[in-house]
């Protein structure tokens, strides 16, 4: 007996496979004309650019995306498996279209990171400084972060909001401040220190105690860049202002559809209002479709911030 009903489960598994080919074609359809629908909206060559250069994506395009609901009928019995279906089906044909409205689209990763942050009207050329308090870790992560950026020298300040100072103030290019240890976790309050300056991390690496306390410092900067390093991972950081708690499930799955790895997730403490939650979020990205989940994140959160698209140094050293 129970041969016979794995075998009709395969029938049935070959069934929903070969409706999926047929959605995806589809979904592929649906996204070429809605890709030339932003491309003549915005006036610019890719629907990948129109939508990474607009800050209000998320409603900016919302009348160019149509909506769609699925109209189809179980037995009471099986509602909520209904409820539940329809809901993934909307996701995934979301994940999907989202891919292929870029599909085409090579640009490289400086070239993304330029659309989707603006690089300013800054002229000032900083020394080619870093910033960093005077103590054995800060140095040790100075090091790492030197070897990776020619011509550099240190230079130290008295407290961390000096050094973020500093950077906004342009006197330095960067500087080296602790996000995230071992026994506190994410370190809110120097998080906070950086959005105050609107400054992002362009490299991170972790430096472990003797006491086996591990501190991830950021190296952080004025200018949304990406600096290659000879070893390390390439890491997306970002944070997302959403109601819905079934949202994290889905920013979850969107990111493994896109190849990135869920390194991190945490709910920012004090960024709770009007119902919704602010989370601070960081993928691996060495093998993902980073294009593609930039547009499923413009299109999906009305309020996305990226943080940085940087690489992360592991603790090869110890203080």
């Amino acid at each position: 007996m129970l041969s016979v009903i794995y075998d009709n489960l395969s029938d049935t598994d070959r069934q929903s496979f070969s409706a999926a080919e047929k959605r995806v074609s589809h979904i592929r359809d649906m996204a070429s004309v809605c890709a030339e629908g932003i491309r003549q909206s915005s006036g610019m060559r890719s629907a990948l650019t129109a939508i990474l250069r607009t800050d209000n994506a998320h409603s900016e395009f919302a009348g160019l995306i149509p909506e769609r609901t699925i109209d189809v009928k179980t037995a009471p019995c099986n509602s909520m498996t209904e409820k539940m279906q329809s809901r993934e089906i909307m996701r995934d044909e979301m994940l999907i279209f989202c891919r292929e409205l870029c599909r085409g689209d090579i640009v490289s990763l400086p070239e993304l990171m330029e659309c989707l942050v603006s690089a300013g009207n800054d002229n000032v050329v900083p020394e080619r400084k870093i910033a960093i308090l005077r103590n054995g870790q800060a140095g040790m992560a100075f090091e790492k972060f030197a070897r990776n950026i020619f011509g550099v020298s240190a230079v130290y300040g008295d407290s961390f909001q000096s050094l973020c100072e500093s950077v906004a103030r342009s006197d330095v290019m960067y500087a080296v401040i602790p996000v995230e240890n071992s026994s506190d976790g994410r370190l809110n309050g120097i998080h906070r220190i950086m959005e105050k300056y609107d400054l992002f991390t362009v490299m991170s690496c972790d430096i472990t105690s003797a006491d086996d306390v591990s501190t991830r410092f950021a190296l952080v900067g004025k200018k949304f860049e990406y600096i290659e390093a000879a070893d390390g991972i390439r890491t997306f950081e970002y944070r997302l202002t959403f109601g819905d708690i079934d949202r994290i499930a889905d920013m979850i799955t969107a990111a493994r559809f896109y190849g990135a790895g869920v390194v991190g997730m945490s709910s920012i403490p004090g960024d709770y209002s009007g119902g919704k939650y602010t989370y601070a979020v960081t993928l691996d990205i060495g093998n993902a479709d980073t294009a593609a989940l930039l547009v499923y994140l413009k299109l999906n959160y009305s309020q996305f911030i990226p943080v940085g698209i940087y690489v992360h140094i592991g603790d090869g050293d110890r203080s």
